[in-house]
């Protein structure tokens, strides 16, 4: 279903998306209207979401097309290197290798913080002693506890900016790169040695913003319970200093990985480097514009309901005579929803990091897609003159590309609308 649905996006991204969209509008309805035989009340409360999303629906409408032009170019760019989904296929199971591996450190840890404190003599642990510890103990104790959290989520982070950059070094080389040379074995070997560093250090900042984001929301639940308002309030305000600090740092990361997997940069100059890109072209605004995500995560979401269908209707289907072929079905099903989750999520977590990739190399450099890909520029040339004509202009691509453009290929009042 995951190959079906990319097969889909390359020829018709912009239906999809359209469907995607009013197909989580149609689902809501229903849900809002079987709440209402139900409860009313219920039924209310469901309906503002309900009314938010067809308003997002209707906002978002005139930049389908756009959003659908990237998401074909990205299907091309990494179908074309198909080894790339290979690769973000393995990288589950080493993620899956790194919790195993760290769940069972932590198992150690866990059990040297409760079975006692340690001899003074030589620091060894004295397992007769289990009378629990002091608040030194327990400050130890937490501070060991949060490395712990930190070293799970920098593994968890680094393994997945070591797919984004791969995947953006792949879209690169097919952009700027007729044709490439072993392009995602190049790709994969500059993500674990000599970029490895920079995708390291912007997962260490990420991972210590969120251990440091559950420390504080454990202690705000904890003063909560205990009736220490001062305490509880505090915390809330570290805990939401720190949610908007980490959601800033995820995604200028996101863009800084891309920048270095181009560039070859180390990650702080790639991150400055990025952002005046995008800051001397215009495309600040645009690229805020999460209509490409919003429709990939609906996309996967439909994909593990047809998968659930498919799977446990199989399941109950084989089971005429068995009693308990409903409940067996429902877990088949269950089952059969996480792994078209998972398996879709890889497939566009792909198409996502591409698109991203193909706005830098278009605010970079879009001359050099002419020479590798002439009929992808056309595309993106036209999405940009019809969507965003002003920005298109402003950063001079309009009279670079006049030759390229279509006539007539954006509507004059959404220009001057704009």
């Amino acid at each position: 279903m995951s190959t079906l649905m990319l097969f889909i996006l390359s020829r018709a991204a912009g239906s999809l998306i359209k469907f995607t969209l009013y197909s989580s509008l149609f689902l809501q309805a229903v849900m809002v209207a079987s709440m209402m035989t139900i409860s009313v009340i219920f039924g209310v409360i469901l309906l503002i979401p309900l009314l938010l999303t067809a308003w997002y629906i209707y906002a978002v409408r005139r930049r389908i097309p756009f959003a659908a032009a990237h998401v074909e170019i990205a299907v091309d760019a990494t179908r074309s290197h198909s080894g790339v989904y290979f690769f973000s296929f393995i990288m589950v199971f080493v993620q899956a290798a790194w919790v195993i591996l760290w769940s069972l450190a932590a198992l150690g840890v866990e059990n040297i913080i409760n079975n006692g404190p340690t001899n003074a003599q030589d620091g060894t642990i004295n397992p007769n002693n289990t009378s629990g510890g002091n608040n030194g103990q327990t400050r130890v104790g937490a501070i060991v506890v949060f490395v712990m959290l930190v070293s799970f989520l920098w593994g968890v982070q680094v393994f997945k900016y070591i797919c984004h950059f791969v995947v953006a070094a792949v879209t690169g080389h097919w952009w700027y790169l007729a044709s490439p040379s072993a392009p995602v074995k190049g790709s994969i070997y500059r993500a674990f040695t000599t970029s490895f560093g920079s995708l390291a250090l912007g997962g260490l900042v990420v991972a210590v913003l969120e251990a440091t984001r559950r420390f504080a929301r454990a202690i705000m639940n904890r003063a909560e319970q205990r009736g220490d308002n001062a305490l509880a309030f505090l915390a809330c305000l570290v805990l939401c200093i720190i949610g908007c600090v980490e959601s800033l740092i995820v995604y200028l990361n996101i863009w800084a990985i891309i920048q270095c997997a181009l560039t070859g940069h180390d990650f702080r100059t790639s991150g400055h480097e990025a952002w005046e890109l995008f800051k001397k072209r215009g495309f600040t605004a645009i690229i805020n514009d999460d209509l490409v995500g919003t429709a990939l995560q609906i996309s996967s979401i439909m994909i593990a309901m047809a998968s659930a269908v498919v799977g446990g209707g199989l399941v109950f289907m084989s089971m005429p005579s068995s009693s308990s072929r409903t409940v067996i079905a429902g877990l088949a099903a269950a089952l059969c929803f996480f792994v078209g989750l998972g398996m879709s999520g890889i497939m566009l977590a792909v198409i996502s990091s591409s698109v991203r990739t193909i706005f830098v190399c278009f605010a970079m450099n879009p001359n050099a897609l002419a020479s590798t890909h002439p009929e992808s520029l056309t595309k993106l040339v036209n999405a940009w003159n019809t969507f965003h004509p002003r920005v298109f202009a402003d950063c001079g691509y309009a009279s670079q590309f006049s030759g390229t453009v279509t006539p007539n290929a954006y509507s004059p009042a959404y220009a001057t609308a704009l």
